[in-house]
């Protein structure tokens, strides 16, 4: 089985969010490499027409490599957003849901095969429930 392309895969992965969850307020993670903004750029066009009733109200970046998300934890708060979609790595977006969850924010979190890595590492400590992948 070959995997799609990374615009084929957050298209796919916005229309879950909007059409089948629901969501009307989108938080988007991303890493900071080619991969974030290609992600973003997928999302964005998914929803623009088909789901008018869904936006991207937070933006938020963290590198490859990080240990602390609290910022991008807090401006998805503060920004009100009913479920998350990750363009990430396994490490960054383990901390990310554990800091969610700690924040008292039990929102869909949606990924791709990181947030699969992520889980099957054991690194998320605070459950798995409302992850999509």
């Amino acid at each position: 089985m070959l995997r799609p392309l990374n615009e084929a895969v957050y298209a796919r992965i916005a229309d879950f969010a909007c059409g089948t969850l629901k969501l009307k307020k989108l938080g988007l993670a991303l890493v900071q490499t080619a991969f974030g903004p290609t992600a973003e750029r997928a999302v964005r066009s998914e929803i623009e027409d088909k789901y008018p009733n869904c936006k991207v109200v937070a933006v938020q970046s963290n590198s490859a490599t990080a240990t602390d998300t609290t910022q991008q934890v807090q401006a998805f708060k503060q920004a009100g957003v009913d479920g998350v979609i990750s363009a990430n790595f396994p490490a960054p977006m383990s901390v990310q849901v554990n800091q969610l969850r700690q924040n008292g924010m039990d929102i869909p979190y949606i990924g791709g095969s990181s947030l699969s890595i992520a889980k099957d590492s054991g690194s998320i400590t605070t459950g798995i429930q409302n992850l999509y992948v």
